[in-house]
């Protein structure tokens, strides 16, 4: 049952979902426009597809209030989840938020999902699954058979977490943990390394940062 659950889950479709810009377009910065809904219902509709909510809105509101959120919004797809918050507690420098989605599908790893965001870094490095829309006018009717393309279509690629040369400092921050996965065939089998020797002193000094950081 577990084995059928698991294959389940990672052959689900995923829109992975910003809301400012794709359904929140100024100047209403509180209500999701309706005709950017529709939209979103219509490839959430079409596919299946369940929501995990990569906006910055999930630094103001917990999961639950999301789902009621977009409920409101008359979103119809299921609000499974959010990307990881990496930023945040003071770490420094910012961390982008193609990092996070990134994270996310290493731990909830799935074949079919697409990035929609307003932002081109989101999707960076995985712009044939992205779905960039015009702040100003937010997802519509022209994006709505991409998407769906994009979600029916398998992923086959491979999810790791980048290095930033130029930022060394927060490496450690990025890689605790497992920090890869693969897809070796069409049925979807991958691997991943798991958690090592290697990584338990760099988890022990960014628990104990954060512990100062909230002492401080």
């Amino acid at each position: 049952m577990n084995d059928r659950l698991a294959r389940e889950k990672r052959n689900r479709a995923v829109v992975v979902l910003d809301f400012d810009g794709v359904l929140v377009i100024a100047p209403n910065h509180r209500n999701a426009r309706q005709s950017c809904v529709k939209a979103l219902n219509r490839i959430t509709g079409a596919t299946g597809a369940v929501i995990v909510v990569s906006s910055a809105w999930r630094l103001s509101f917990e999961l639950v209030e999301l789902q009621g959120l977009l409920k409101t919004w008359e979103v119809k797809g299921e609000v499974v989840g959010t990307t990881p918050i990496l930023n945040g507690l003071g770490w420094q420098p910012y961390i982008p938020r193609e990092v996070e989605i990134r994270r996310w599908l290493i731990e909830n790893p799935t074949r079919h999902f697409v990035i929609i965001d307003d932002d081109p870094d989101a999707g960076k490095g995985l712009r044939d699954r992205c779905i960039l829309t015009d702040g100003d006018v937010g997802l519509c009717r022209k994006h709505v058979g991409k998407a769906i393309g994009i979600l029916r279509r398998p992923y086959r690629g491979t999810f790791e977490i980048p290095t930033c040369p130029c930022q060394p400092e927060i490496q450690p921050r990025l890689t605790t943990g497992v920090n890869r996965f693969e897809w070796h065939d069409d049925q979807g089998v991958y691997k991943t390394p798991g958690l090592r020797k290697a990584h338990i002193g760099n988890a022990i000094n960014i628990l104990r940062e954060k512990h100062e950081n909230v002492i401080n």
